[in-house]
């Protein structure tokens, strides 16, 4: 029996052992050698993510009619941008990894949204939120990766691989990184593609508002927001096909007046040709539409890349 306890005791004491670090060290040097590459987009630009209306209403209540401002909205964000702090399935298809989604404008990513029955969040970014460039290129150093590896996580130095792990050993070495409320990161930037060029009063350059320089000295655009945490937004609004204007929602009505002026114009995705809004909506005279100086004024002051 002492032998048995003795050999156990041996046994743990030379699992512990391999790893060179505390969890706590190991979270401090991953965030120091990370830090320095987190940027801040310049400006409190909207991103868009569309959904099913399914995705925001009790179910069979697809038709509930849900201001701007419903508490429905925050809590989808809350939701889907905490996804960044578990493990990730194995069946997960999505490019960037866990997290919430966002287009840097209202067409590119229409298709998402249910036709006839469609969700709409959009926030408003926080300059002062914490966002990674989604590029490979950033590696953690080789004493990290050694360390990972004695941890059972075998992803290589790279700080995008490890985020975006479904590998459980990798998974805790990555819920360090970001703790347990994510706010160390508080979302990513990446490349997937805009349709801004072509909204009314846009001069596209997405570069004037965070431009990320790669290993080799070029400049490297991106404009697809992943979110980690709802922190990353100063105000989150949203809709279905059945919103309308709402006192005391600023820029959820403004949004919708947006929207509703564009689809009077036929501006839609180049390839999907989705209308923005319902019928229901484009004859809703509540919703006013935008003047052209208004119109383009809200381009430049509101969608990324424009100026």
């Amino acid at each position: 029996m002492k032998k048995s306890l003795i050999f156990i005791s041996a046994l743990v004491l030379s699992l512990t052992s391999a790893y060179a670090m505390t969890d706590a060290d190991l979270q401090k040097a991953m965030r120091a050698e990370v830090a320095p590459h987190l940027f801040t987009i310049k400006k409190p630009r909207l991103f868009f993510h569309w959904v099913d209306a399914s995705d925001l209403t009790p179910k069979g209540q697809y038709d509930l009619q849900l201001a701007p401002n419903s508490n429905q909205f925050v809590d989808y964000v809350t939701k889907e941008s905490n996804k960044i702090v578990n493990k990730r399935s194995e069946r997960d298809q999505d490019l960037a990894g866990p997290g919430m989604y966002l287009a840097s404008d209202p067409l590119i990513s229409r298709s998402y949204g249910g036709e006839k029955r469609y969700g709409l969040i959009v926030g408003k970014i926080n300059t002062k939120a914490r966002i990674l460039p989604g590029s490979y290129e950033l590696e953690f150093s080789s004493s990290l990766t050694s360390e990972f590896e004695a941890r059972g996580c075998t992803m290589g130095p790279s700080v995008i691989a490890i985020l975006d792990t479904a590998d459980v050993n990798c998974t805790k070495i990555k819920q360090l990184l970001v703790g347990k409320d994510a706010s160390f990161i508080d979302g990513r930037l990446y490349r997937w593609g805009s349709d801004a060029d072509i909204l009314p009063g846009c001069v596209y350059d997405s570069a004037g508002d965070a431009m990320i320089i790669g290993k080799n000295g070029a400049s490297i655009a991106f404009e697809t927001l992943v979110g980690y945490n709802k922190n990353l937004f100063s105000e989150i609004v949203g809709f279905t096909h059945r919103s309308s204007f709402t006192s005391g929602a600023s820029l959820g009505n403004s949004v919708l007046s947006y929207l509703k002026t564009l689809d009077s114009r036929g501006i839609k995705n180049r390839f999907t040709k989705v209308n923005l809004l319902s019928d229901e909506q484009k004859n809703d005279s509540n919703i006013p539409l935008m003047n052209q100086t208004d119109l383009e004024s809200f381009t430049k002051n509101n969608i990324y890349g424009c100026r």
